[in-house]
């Protein structure tokens, strides 16, 4: 299990086009937990569900680039998916990213603020089965989302 904050900066919110970049430190997680494959090409991609803060699943894809001689890894959402991810989360300042592999499928879950409360005590629980209960919990709590 992947997860990192990303900051809802104003670049992200104006531009449709603009990714969710994963932390360099997380790149070896990413190909270990077969979120994205061996490969190092550039404009490698892999398939991936984001799950909204609301629980909507939008189709993504995780993109392989370099710049500058650095490498690294991208969320991008793409068309109608992005501009209702960018409204729902025109409000935050941040989201708890939390990326994994949920019933053989790559996830990632956008936590507003909120959730991120919510979680905290499973998102730093580190025993046994601690994704599958982090991920367990992260599903109860969007079916039953509680006050906004």
């Amino acid at each position: 299990m992947i997860s990192f904050r990303f900051k809802i900066g104003k670049p992200f919110l104006e531009s449709p086009e603009h990714p969710i970049t994963v932390p360099m430190e997380h790149s070896y997680r990413l190909r270990s937990e077969g979120i994205v494959g061996k490969s190092n090409t550039v404009g490698s991609y892999w398939p991936l569900v984001v799950v909204a803060p609301d629980g909507r699943k939008l189709n993504a894809t995780v993109i392989h680039d370099e710049a500058g001689g650095s490498f690294y890894y991208q969320i991008h959402i793409a068309g109608e998916a992005s501009i209702t991810l960018r409204s729902l989360l025109a409000r935050e300042e941040h989201v708890q990213v939390v990326i994994g592999k949920v019933s053989h499928e790559a996830q990632a879950y956008l936590l507003d603020g909120r959730q991120e409360e919510r979680l905290r005590a499973f998102l730093e629980y580190t025993g046994p089965d601690a994704e599958t209960r982090l991920f367990e919990e992260i599903e109860n709590l969007l079916r039953k989302p509680g006050p906004r």
